[in-house]
C-alpha cells in the first residue's frame, strides 16, 4: 500500500477536516518511530512530504503489509486525540501498538534490524 492509499483511507474514515500538514506531520512521526526500532542513523531517515501524498505518487512506506496499517491506526488515533474523543483513541493506539509490536518481530525475523555497535564509545564522564 503506497502512504497516498493510506492517507486515503484515513480521510474515508475520518469524519473530520484534517490538514495535509497535520497528517504528514503525524505520519512522519510514525515513521519515525519505526526508523528509530531499526536503527537507522539520523541522516539516512526518511522524512516525507506533501508530494508523497499527490495525485499519481507512489512512495511506499517502510513497513510493508501487513504491517502498513498500523500508520492507519496512528493517524486515527491522533485524530481522536485532537478531537478529544479518548475511548476511540484508546482503541486506535492500542491497534497500532499491536501491529508495531508484530512488525518489530518480523524485522528481527527477517534481519531489518541494525545491530551494529559504533566503533568507539566515548566516555562522558
Amino acid at each position: 500500500m503506497t502512504i497516498k492509499d493510506i492517507i486515503k483511507m484515513f480521510r474515508e474514515e475520518s469524519q473530520s477536516k484534517v490538514s495535509d500538514t497535520h497528517i504528514i506531520q503525524w505520519f512522519n512521526e510514525c515513521e519515525d518511530e519505526v526508523q528509530e526500532y531499526l536503527g537507522l542513523p539520523l541522516d539516512e531517515r526518511i522524512n516525507y512530504t506533501e508530494a508523497d501524498i499527490a495525485e499519481g505518487a507512489t512512495t511506499k512506506p517502510i513497513a510493508r503489509t501487513p504491517y502498513d496499517k498500523m500508520y492507519f491506526f496512528y493517524l486515527m488515533a491522533r485524530r481522536d486525540y485532537a478531537n478529544q474523543e479518548f475511548e476511540n483513541y484508546a482503541n486506535h493506539q492500542s491497534q497500532f501498538s499491536a501491529l508495531f509490536e508484530s512488525y518489530k518481530l518480523a524485522a528481527i525475523r527477517e534481519k531489518l534490524v541494525v545491530s551494529e555497535l559504533p566503533g568507539k564509545f566515548k566516555n562522558v564522564f
